[in-house]
């Protein structure tokens, strides 16, 4: 297992033995998957498991092509800043319905090669509509111009009735011109976005500002809050910490929110269904393992 020299963490890893790995640059730290899956492993009394892997970018191609030869290797997840790169690696392996994303947070074994599928985007339409139950023909502003930002950003686009409708704010203008290309929608730098929030029914922070090891930033500073219309619903794709800075203002500004939580485990039960070739039937028992 020569992939095992190139990563920075170690992993408790035997010969011959079937496992899974979410991969990152330290999902080691706090990565919520590994938990996730191992639990349902545990509870069908499976002998696979998932691991951990940290690394470096540079290392994402060496890791990739022995993992690809390595069929003891089922699959796993991709996890940030990632998800675009192992796009591009696979190259045209993607399920049709994630193409368009340009990002992949899940790999699948499919005969002897390696696939890609985004479950990111199910797993933030189901957590919103859950708990804030309209969606369609809603405004969104999304910040962020990652693979997150670019999922969430494909799936929204089958509720609204105008691109228009669509904001992507960012820092990057070559990101932000490419998300209007391919989605047609609006974009903003930080600077002209606060004439923009009292717009908008839902603000999305799809970045990693409030996640560790940057708990104390958030996407909008709290003088902005003051502009954001009560009724416009704010969420979080950050889980851990639960309650980030950008939802503590939301908080102390009365504004109803939410955060990634639910997306992170209804993303997972669909992660885990591919890549260990399972039945959809069983999709509410996974989830339900997951859960308790």
């Amino acid at each position: 297992m020569k992939f095992l020299t190139y990563i920075n963490n170690k992993i408790p890893l035997k010969q011959n033995e079937n496992f899974t790995l979410i991969i990152g640059k330290s999902p080691s730290l706090g990565a919520r998957s590994p938990i996730l899956w191992n639990k349902v492993y545990n509870k069908i009394n499976s002998p696979i498991r998932m691991y951990p892997v940290d690394c470096d970018i540079s290392q994402l191609p060496l890791i990739l092509k022995d993992l690809e030869k390595n069929q003891n290797f089922i699959g796993g997840c991709i996890t940030n800043p990632y998800k675009e790169t192992l796009f591009k690696y696979l190259n045209n392996k993607i399920d049709k319905d994630s193409k368009k994303i340009g990002a992949i947070n899940c790999l699948y074994r499919n005969k002897k090669q390696l696939f890609g599928l985004n479950t990111d985007g199910l797993g933030a339409i189901y957590s919103l509509e859950k708990k804030f139950k309209l969606l369609k023909n809603k405004s969104f502003m999304l910040f962020g111009t990652g693979g997150t930002a670019k999922t969430i950003a494909s799936y929204i686009q089958k509720y609204i009735s105008n691109n228009k409708d669509l904001l992507i704010v960012g820092r990057d203008r070559k990101k932000l011109e490419d998300f209007k290309k391919i989605f047609g929608c609006a974009v903003s730098d930080y600077f002209n976005v606060s004439n923009k929030l009292q717009k908008y029914d839902y603000i999305i922070n799809c970045t990693s500002l409030g996640a560790f090891p940057n708990e104390n930033a958030s996407p909008l500073n709290e003088e902005y809050f003051h502009l954001i219309n009560p009724e416009t619903r704010i969420f979080d794709v950050i889980y851990n910490p639960k309650n980030t800075k950008f939802l503590r203002y939301a908080k102390k500004f009365k504004l109803n929110y939410l955060n990634g939580l639910e997306m992170n485990l209804e993303q997972a039960v669909k992660a885990f269904i591919k890549t260990n070739n399972i039945n959809s039937s069983m999709e509410n028992k996974i989830r339900t393992i997951m859960k308790s």
